[in-house]
């Protein structure tokens, strides 16, 4: 019962990490993040073993091989914390944008100001550092294809999107596009 609760425990944990990183942090790099995550789990260790004064041997300073597996395996935590809040935190701004001819505008984005955007449910996604002011070169380098532009910070469904290539919740095969975004619209609207 015991890891249960404990795995339940460290789950609502990394679920309130998640979503600070999500929406308060996104303007800070991955290894600034890296650095203040290290510096609370020194301090919280050290006050730990200094309030628990114990001849517990398991309470001792590794030594000899197990201080080089205890530094390896704090290695591959860290590389995985860093592909952990990179994966949350891109430093850019997501841009979507509406075109009534989206292959054009992609393929004249690519030639006119090096920039790969990505085609979903017929917008164009990009992203950007400091898109705000990406976006009178993106209306200038495509004059008459562009219909609309929205810029915001990248959500989970942007980093679901860019792992799988997908939506959370993708159309089935047979449904028919317009329809699907008219149902969007009405319960938006």
């Amino acid at each position: 019962m015991k890891p249960i609760l404990f795995t339940l425990v460290a789950t609502a944990c990394y679920s309130v990490c998640n979503v600070l990183l999500e929406l308060k942090f996104a303007k800070l790099n991955a290894l600034t993040l890296m650095i203040v995550y290290a510096s609370v789990i020194w301090i919280s260790a050290f006050g730990m073993r200094q309030l628990v004064k114990t001849d517990d041997p398991s309470f001792n300073f590794p030594t000899g091989t197990f201080l080089i597996l205890a530094i390896v395996l704090g290695l591959i935590y860290a590389t995985g914390d860093w592909f952990f809040v990179s994966a949350y935190n891109h430093g850019g701004d997501v841009i979507t944008i509406t075109s009534n001819d989206p292959a054009r505008l992609q393929s004249t984005l690519r030639e006119k100001l090096a920039v790969e955007a990505v085609t979903v449910d017929g917008t164009l996604r990009l992203e950007r550092p400091r898109g705000h002011e990406f976006v009178p070169q993106l209306i200038e380098a495509a004059p008459g294809l562009v219909e609309s532009v929205s810029v915001g910070k990248p959500t989970l469904e942007d980093v679901f999107l860019h792992v799988t290539g997908k939506r959370f919740r993708d159309e089935e095969p047979n449904a028919d596009p317009g329809a699907q975004r008219q149902s969007t619209r009405r319960r938006a609207g």
